[in-house]
């Protein structure tokens, strides 16, 4: 028991800390474009010159814990995250509402934008300083990911968040999840309603409906691989071969005029006779 307490205080977890350095301190929204390739140079920090503001670190869960209890860390909504599904946290030195108090240090911009209400485009609150980022229980919070979201943030900040009214933003939300799900390179987010995709052949637009039916035929597939043998698969994949079987099962079935010996009740008769006859 005791060794499996211990285990479970020295689980560590990947976490990342948004630093208020360079571009990540001044608050004006048409700096948004370079902070975030800022943001992506992070991933390949041998590449670039420029500095870092996210750094991704091992954290051991208890002195985690222990850490932001002790240092004065709040923790602050991040909208965008709980509409994507990701169980994203902030802990900040951010000022509590009502209560005065300053926060010293540098504007933390990447985490202000994180904190912003999508339908009015304002922050929670005024963020500076370092500011720790981390996912719920154990889950490890990679810098792909937190890139990932400050570029798919970035989209619908510079065309729908403070650009369309709040009203025909609101019934949108629920789809951002299938949204941000085939969010990547080369994409990008329209009105919230249309992931467009650059190809060799132009852009090509994706509506929410689309992505909605190619994430069900996804999981349709994984269920498939595993419940389905091995031997199957190639049937299952073959387009014509489930559409003729599709078309079988909605065909109907209609009970045959001969009996199971493949003989009409007529034949039977006349088969009798013949032999009572000898012939």
């Amino acid at each position: 028991g005791l060794n499996a307490a211990m285990a479970e205080t020295g689980t560590k977890k990947k976490v990342v800390w948004v630093f208020d350095k360079g571009v990540n301190r001044i608050n004006n929204d048409r700096t948004l474009g370079e902070l975030l390739n800022t943001c992506a140079g992070c991933l390949k920090p041998q590449e670039g010159n420029g500095t870092r503001i996210l750094e991704c670190k091992d954290a051991e869960n208890t002195r985690l814990n222990q850490f932001i209890a002790s240092s004065g860390l709040r923790e602050v909504r991040c909208p965008i995250a709980e509409h994507v599904g990701l169980p994203l946290k902030i802990f900040a030195k951010a000022p509590q509402a009502g209560v005065g108090e300053e926060v010293k240090g540098e504007y933390n911009m990447v985490c202000m934008h994180l904190s912003k209400n999508l339908c009015d485009n304002t922050p929670a609150t005024t963020i500076r300083g370092r500011v720790l980022l981390c996912l719920d229980e154990d889950m490890d919070l990679t810098l792909d990911l937190v890139v990932k979201l400050l570029f798919f943030l970035g989209d619908m900040l510079r065309d729908t968040v403070g650009v369309r009214p709040a009203k025909e933003i609101q019934p949108k939300l629920v789809d951002l999840p299938v949204l941000f799900f085939f969010y990547g390179p080369n994409k990008c987010v329209k009105n919230c309603d249309t992931l467009v995709m650059q190809t060799a052949e132009g852009p090509k637009q994706f509506s929410v409906e689309q992505l909605k039916m190619m994430r069900m035929q996804q999981q349709r597939n994984q269920q498939m691989q595993i419940s389905v043998p091995p031997v199957l698969v190639p049937y299952f994949k073959d387009s014509k071969f489930m559409s003729e079987v599709e078309q079988i099962v909605h065909r109907g079935w209609t009970p045959p005029e001969t009996s199971f010996g493949g003989i009409s009740g007529e034949d039977s008769d006349q088969e009798e006779d013949a032999s009572a006859t000898g012939s």
